[in-house]
């Protein structure tokens, strides 16, 4: 066999900081402001390398509102895949420091690295996603302490693995864990997808300190942070999800920060993203 009569390896994965799209400003609706990604790396087909980085960023509108949407001081992100004579390699990584949105939330630091292994014959890839960082998390004067656990998805390369992860989980674990995994509601040892992902979350622990009339305006259910005053849509935000992992039998993506964003910006946001798989082609 030449290497021309090699089967094909199909390397998929990418490495995103930060973006935005904002459809109301206030009052205003039916907008369409969409803010540039901002250090999105793309793996070919065929391996190889994709880096990219930004620095001093600064989306802001003057119309119909003034607003500064999105501000990243640096970003940091890349992506390759290769093969080292044994396994064909993959990996993706992302940093995203001291990013602000809509002027309201702010991360000192996400980052992430994920490293996926394929052996060229079995359908699905072993993936690792490792040195997960959320810190500096403020919403206007309140700190989210975020605390960050991936040891399920760092020691848990497969599906199978992740599934038998938890149905070895001592029953404590599976009490204080229960909200970040998609548990089976008649069988607490299973995991239940939904369409074809298990929807899951590196985020144990969510605690808010500051002004107590701040943080009345807001309220922790599992990984995402609600800040919404039902009196005053002025001061909210609107949700914030951390931590997300989607686990499918063939594929990871994590999302560090979600933006769902509701007053008085409309819109939705992503910081910190990462993504793998890749397998055998024809």
């Amino acid at each position: 066999m030449t290497e021309h009569d090699e089967k094909r390896f199909i390397y998929n994965g990418h490495a995103i900081g930060a973006g935005a799209h904002v459809h109301r400003l206030d009052n205003h609706s039916g907008l369409d402001i969409q803010v540039p990604t901002q250090g999105a790396s793309v793996l070919p087909v065929t391996g190889g390398l994709s880096e990219s980085k930004a620095s001093n960023f600064l989306y802001a509108v003057d119309r119909p509102v003034k607003r500064r949407i999105l501000s990243v001081q640096h970003v940091d992100t890349k992506a390759h895949g290769r093969h080292d004579g044994k396994l064909y390699r993959t990996g993706v990584q992302t940093t995203v420091e001291h990013s602000t949105w809509a002027e309201r939330v702010h991360f000192d630091l996400l980052s992430l690295k994920m490293e996926t292994t394929h052996n060229g014959i079995d359908a699905a890839p072993v993936i690792f996603i490792k040195d997960l960082k959320i810190e500096g998390v403020h919403l206007g004067s309140v700190t989210a302490n975020v605390e960050v656990d991936e040891e399920p998805f760092s020691n848990c390369g497969t599906w199978e693995s992740l599934a038998d992860f938890w149905a070895k989980a001592s029953d404590k674990y599976k009490q204080e864990n229960a909200a970040r995994f998609p548990v089976h509601p008649s069988d607490p040892t299973k995991l239940v997808p939904l369409h074809a992902y298990y929807h899951c979350s590196v985020v144990r622990k969510i605690t808010l300190s500051g002004p107590a009339n701040e943080i009345a305006q807001m309220r922790v259910e599992g990984n995402t942070i609600i800040w919404d005053d039902p009196k005053d849509h002025s001061v909210g935000f609107g949700k914030i999800s951390l931590g997300e992992v989607l686990v499918s039998g063939t594929e990871r993506r994590i999302t560090l920060a979600r933006m769902q964003m509701g007053c008085p910006t409309g819109g939705s946001g992503t910081g910190g993203e990462g993504q793998s798989n890749g397998g055998p082609g024809a």
